[in-house]
């Protein structure tokens, strides 16, 4: 009896509180009925406390498989951002490759540029130096040509008339090559036996 009194007066305790709990009528049917009446209030309390731990387990069941699957996600995520990093890499060196050989062919071909420029200018200020030569040479011929018909000289001593004499000049040596060659036998010989030899050729005529 005693044991059940103090368990009614714990759960009526616990049930009111702070406040304070309404006197009642201590004897056997009372205390057997908030006996029996804190018993299905545990037992009611067991069940929502195992009601409200299973609703937590299964809503923490799927709360954990999501964030599972989101660390599965992200870890997924993670590895592809790590290959198209690496592969940007790859291509980033290769970039870096190409313009260091572009820009070092385009600075040999600016050096060869500047170098050929440098031979063109050289051959332009040559051909313009033979082209001032030459209209200096030819200016200067055309003045001594007109000096010379300003003197009333004879144009066979101007430039063209020295030029054609010059080639007849040219004809004749090539036509007295054969005869010089006719006449080497008979360059080593003395004037009597030379007269001697014509003879001979006379006479055997």
């Amino acid at each position: 009896m005693c044991e059940k009194i103090n368990q009614v007066n714990s759960w009526l305790g616990s049930v009111f509180g702070d406040q304070p709990v309404p006197q009642f009528e201590v004897n056997t049917r009372t205390v057997d009925v908030l006996y029996q009446l804190a018993r299905s209030s545990e037992a009611r309390c067991s069940d929502t406390a195992l009601l409200t731990e299973d609703v937590r387990q299964k809503a923490f069941m799927p709360a954990m498989n999501n964030l599972t699957n989101e660390l599965l996600e992200a870890e997924k995520s993670n590895r592809r951002l790590e290959r198209e990093l690496k592969a940007l890499r790859k291509r980033l060196g290769a970039t870096l490759v190409l313009r260091s050989t572009l820009q070092e062919d385009i600075n040999r071909t600016v050096k060869a540029q500047a170098a050929e420029g440098a031979k063109a200018e050289e051959r332009l200020l040559n051909m313009d130096f033979v082209t001032a030569k030459a209209k200096e040479l030819s200016n200067r011929r055309e003045r001594a040509e007109a000096q010379l018909v300003s003197r009333n000289m004879d144009k066979s001593v101007t430039h063209q008339a020295v030029v054609q004499l010059s080639e007849e000049v040219t004809t004749l040596r090539q036509e007295i090559i054969p005869l010089k060659k006719k006449l080497e036998p008979y360059m080593d010989l003395s004037p009597a036996a030379l007269d001697s030899q014509f003879e001979m050729k006379v006479d055997f005529k």
